[in-house]
């Protein structure tokens, strides 16, 4: 199967079309009546150069800097093997917990712990601006309602002064 990529490069050429490799493998289910098998080229899996893992890095006899890290590896996890980190198992086949696991959980503790103290901390903050919120817009709530009730004793006394109550005994008794 072959996919021609219609995006054009820095030259103004169509790019070279991409090939999949043919595996033939089997899905277990039919497409376009061809058995369940999705032919895949594999041809170009087989022209992959080796690489071998093991090999040193440094250049000429006796190793260079490979040869130094080749007991790197071993050395680390000897290590988690002898010093009771991860635990083990004994001659007689006892296994052992290592110390490793409760120095992680005490850490995980301590820092749940350090967690909780900042998340507490947050919250005192944002307690405090939603109380000083909430004192603002209670003053002028209550500003704004005393306004109101004032203006409409002022109306009330100036249609008739004899029957209502001045402005000021009015708001001194139902004032917010």
């Amino acid at each position: 199967m072959t996919i021609t990529n219609g995006m054009y490069g820095n030259s103004g050429s169509p790019r070279a079309p991409l090939s999949l490799p043919n595996l033939n493998m089997d899905w277990g289910f039919g497409m376009n009546g061809e058995g369940g098998q999705i032919p895949i080229n594999t041809n170009s899996l087989q022209s992959m150069p080796a690489v071998n893992v093991g090999a040193s890095v440094g250049a000429g006899a006796g190793g260079g800097f490979g040869s130094s890290l080749s007991g790197f590896g071993s050395s680390i996890g000897n290590w988690g093997k002898n010093s009771g980190f991860l635990g083990g198992t004994s001659a007689d086949g006892t296994q052992t917990q290592g110390w490793g696991m409760p120095v992680i959980g005490a850490i995980q503790g301590l820092t749940s712990a350090y967690m909780g103290y900042k998340a507490l901390g947050l919250e005192k903050d944002k307690f405090a601006q939603n109380k000083k919120e909430f004192d603002m817009n209670w003053g002028a709530q209550q500003k704004t309602l005393n306004s109101r009730m004032s203006d409409r004793q002022r109306a009330r006394v100036a249609s008739n002064s004899s029957a209502y109550a001045s402005v000021d005994d009015y708001m001194k008794k139902n004032g917010i």
